[in-house]
């Protein structure tokens, strides 16, 4: 009995493991995203793409350029400016 509840508990450890590394997202993924979303004229969905590259990865000037011509197109000039800004820095 012992043994079946071991091997269903490593089971479902290996499965949820598999699972959530197949769910994570990388910043080259979401940039990747975010490119493609502009391209289709969908900056809000861009938006939240590139916010989430960003966030992964901070060192990547295209990544704020991207999100700032997105900001741009929604009319969100203070954040696109503080985009802009960072690649400046």
């Amino acid at each position: 009995m012992k043994k079946k509840t071991l091997g269903v508990i490593i089971i479902g450890c290996l499965l949820v493991g598999s699972l959530t590394s197949c769910t994570k997202i990388t910043g080259t993924k979401a940039y990747s995203d975010g490119v493609t979303s502009i391209k289709s004229g969908d900056y809000t969905s861009a938006s939240k793409f590139l916010s989430t590259a960003i966030r992964i990865n901070k060192d990547k000037p295209d990544y704020y350029i991207s999100y700032g011509v997105t900001m741009l197109q929604l009319s969100r000039y203070g954040e696109a400016l503080s985009s802009f800004t960072r690649v400046l820095n």
